[in-house]
């Protein structure tokens, strides 16, 4: 707190929390074992609604390509979706989708 004092930076009191074993940030969940996934956030992407227009399933692609730290092969779950964002592709959301 000091150094920051020195270098200027003023911190809200009734904002910071100080030696917490754990917070969520941008739907991340950063404790002393590292960085996971927020199972809050998890439970969002599972339960929403099939996307319908290539506008909506960008915007999934990008929830989902902000946890592809914690995907495993997220390239060959997505190959389906990204090849519906193709512009020469007819959207036909199927099964396999």
């Amino acid at each position: 707190m000091e150094v920051s004092r020195a270098k200027g930076l003023v911190f809200n009191s009734t904002k910071c929390a100080i030696k917490q074993p754990q917070i969520s940030f941008y739907g991340l969940i950063w404790d002393e074992e590292g960085v996971h996934p927020d199972p809050a956030n998890c439970y969002n992407i599972k339960e929403k609604p099939a996307p319908m227009t290539v506008k909506k399933l960008q915007q999934f692609m990008g929830m989902i390509q902000y946890m592809s730290p914690f995907i495993p092969k997220l390239w060959s779950h997505t190959d389906p979706l990204r090849k519906l964002l193709h512009k020469d592709a007819a959207w036909q959301w199927t099964e396999t989708h």
